[in-house]
């Protein structure tokens, strides 16, 4: 016959007795939650070791080719004139890359409910993985762009249902 007795000590440790009744004689163990897990721990599965990834780096070995691995900037622009087109934003973006080196640049003008009174674009700038970062940089600086124009990350809408 098998009892669990639970009391409650002052220092907020939780200790379980296990009372062993087996022909009038009488076993006791104590054992907090805390020491329990670790044995549990221990005896549990062991850990792997975490795989090791490289990335070549020869400069001589030029039997095969590594793909070239791309990332797109979005970037959302607001407070342009009503009359602005997408070249003018892609001219724009051409003059201020400088040295980065930009695969592709595409604009893709928004609906607003005041077309009239402004225009509004989704620039997508196409650049090496290398290049993200400083891409990120460049074209979130107020000096990139012209005085009064608003520009920030641009994130996709989700679609229905998706997480």
């Amino acid at each position: 016959m098998l009892y669990l007795a639970v009391f409650y000590n002052p220092n907020f440790n939780l200790t379980v007795s296990l009372i062993l009744l087996y022909h009038n004689n009488i076993t006791t163990e104590s054992e907090t939650f805390a020491s329990k897990a670790r044995d549990l721990n221990h005896t549990g599965m062991k850990k792997r070791a975490p795989s090791k990834h490289v990335l070549g780096s020869s400069k001589t070995n030029g039997h095969v080719k590594s793909v070239e691995t791309i990332r797109t900037v979005d970037i959302f622009v607001s407070r342009l004139h009503p009359c602005t087109t997408d070249s003018e934003l892609i001219d724009s973006v051409n003059s201020v890359k400088g040295d980065l080196k930009v695969i592709d640049v595409k604009c893709n003008q928004l609906r607003l409910k005041y077309e009239d009174l402004y225009s509004s674009f989704h620039v997508a700038v196409t650049v090496n993985v290398e290049c993200f970062k400083p891409a990120i940089e460049l074209f979130s600086t107020a000096e990139a762009w012209p005085i009064g124009v608003f520009v920030k990350r641009y994130f996709k809408p989700r679609r229905n249902g998706s997480v």
